[in-house]
């Protein structure tokens, strides 16, 4: 079972931001993109979530092709992603917030409200269960009653992993989950996505923390003006002259 790519381009403003790009990644996988500013990376999420349509080129999930589903629809299939910025309603509570990422909620149908309210109950019942267990797989525990709006950074990151956790996904788009989090809370948070992947999720993960990212994943991509320009084992990416100077201007730590 694959992510696969397939020549995606992409302008925007009249730049080519992604420039024929190619790739597939495991669903049972840890892979990482990294890159310069402007590299593409943000793009080619919005690409594969549905956020933005590309240009050229034909994106696959599992052997299905995505082209034209909308974002929900593509939660649906069972590939969720979580955003560089969290963007949780900050008015309510952690255990809310994570409430509100699961899928298909019968409440969410006036029908169902109206003619079938034990169904709701029910469901909203199965919902808060789960989002309890996900609070307890990442650790929230002491803020679970906080608005979002009150916890720290790094919590809100977890917050961000457990609402697309609560879509029940096969594959998760990553977005710099270590941006300015503190160095327990990055080790915290690289548990659970080896915890994670153990349970079955695959995982992309855009992120600048080289030495976290080097780490935690066994495959890293690189990418440098739209152009994938380098794909392997951290390491042997890491050491890569064309990588350091596209990169880090020669030199990568």
């Amino acid at each position: 079972m694959t992510l696969e790519l397939r020549n995606i381009s992409k302008r925007l403003g009249g730049m080519l931001v992604l420039d024929g790009l190619s790739f597939s990644a495991g669903l049972d996988e840890l892979t990482g993109i990294i890159g310069p500013n402007g590299a593409g990376k943000s793009t080619l999420f919005a690409v594969i979530s549905g956020f933005q349509g590309g240009d050229t080129g034909s994106t696959r999930f599992d052997g299905e092709t995505l082209d034209g589903l909308r974002p929900e629809q593509r939660v649906g299939k069972g590939l969720a992603r979580t955003f560089q910025v969290p963007r949780p309603f900050t008015h309510l509570t952690v255990r809310e917030n994570l409430a509100v990422g699961a899928q298909d909620q019968a409440g969410e149908k006036l029908v169902d409200l109206f003619v079938r309210p034990w169904r709701v109950r029910a469901q909203d019942k199965a919902i808060f269960e789960r989002a309890d267990a996900t609070i307890d797989f990442l650790g929230l525990g002491p803020v679970a009653h906080k608005p979002a709006g009150q916890i720290s950074g790094g919590q809100r990151k977890l917050l961000e992993l457990g609402r697309a956790l609560m879509s029940e996904p096969r594959y998760i788009l990553l977005d710099e989950p270590f941006a300015g989090v503190n160095p327990v809370l990055i080790e915290q948070i690289s548990e659970r996505i080896v915890e994670a992947k153990a349970r079955g999720v695959g995982f992309l993960i855009v992120e600048h923390d080289l030495s976290a990212l080097s780490r935690l994943v066994s495959r890293l991509l690189v990418m440098d003006r739209g152009r994938l320009i380098a794909d392997g084992a951290p390491g042997q990416v890491l050491d890569d002259r064309t990588v350091q100077e596209a990169y880090m201007g020669g030199v990568v730590s």
